[in-house]
């Protein structure tokens, strides 16, 4: 298959686990283990919560977004697990360690990256390269895509695009190119150059002593 996932902490299944089962409506208790290689389509019915093997996130600060280079400066900030037996699609996030639970997401975003994944694995589940699938979040600007890494390319898929939130998930060429031009239109403009200092003459120097009047 050429979509691989990374290794993630152990620990972070765990840290999932021991908030969802709180936190989602379920028939029975949280059970680990991957229902799919990444992704939402093909979970097991709602008789427990599963987890997915988990994507890792990344972001960028929105002042590195300013070249096509700009994911060198690409940092993870946690892991995210699709969720299923809640009834309703969810993404459950723990920190870069795996040691701590982050958040649960419900809903349209969720259900959105899930619909990337399918259309990821559609085109590029037999592709001779080996991708490895990314969630790449940039807030700032609105974007929020799955980034299939490889070492000769790599491909995004938009999931949400906060500015056309009506677009369906689609493989975006342009992504990186939107994102600078986002990025450069939010840095604040110059400020206007300094005007010279106009020089002033010397001060007089008052005579010692003088003439009596």
């Amino acid at each position: 298959m050429a979509i691989e996932t990374s290794k993630a902490p152990s620990q972070g299944q765990m840290s999932a686990m021991t908030y969802l089962d709180e936190l989602m409506p379920s028939s029975g208790p949280p059970v680990g283990g991957a229902f799919r290689s990444f992704g939402i389509a093909g979970a097991p019915g709602p008789t427990s919560t599963t987890l997915s093997d988990p994507l890792p996130i990344f972001t960028v600060p929105i002042g590195k977004i300013t070249q096509t280079d700009f994911l060198k400066s690409a940092a993870q900030t946690g892991w995210r697990y699709f969720v299923s037996g809640g009834g309703e699609d969810a993404v459950a996030d723990v920190a870069p360690n795996g040691e701590s639970f982050a958040r649960l997401t419900k809903g349209e975003f969720a259900t959105r990256l899930g619909e990337a994944t399918a259309m990821a694995e559609a085109k590029y589940g037999a592709a001779p390269e080996v991708y490895e699938p990314r969630v790449l979040e940039l807030p700032g600007l609105q974007l929020f895509a799955l980034w299939l890494h490889g070492e000769q390319a790599d491909h995004f898929v938009t999931a949400l695009d906060g500015a056309n939130p009506q677009t369906p998930p689609a493989f975006d060429d342009g992504f990186l190119g939107r994102a600078i031009a986002r990025a450069r239109a939010k840095q604040p403009a110059p400020l206007p150059a300094a005007s010279a200092p106009v020089p002033q003459p010397p001060a007089r120097r008052r005579p010692r002593g003088g003439a009596a009047s």
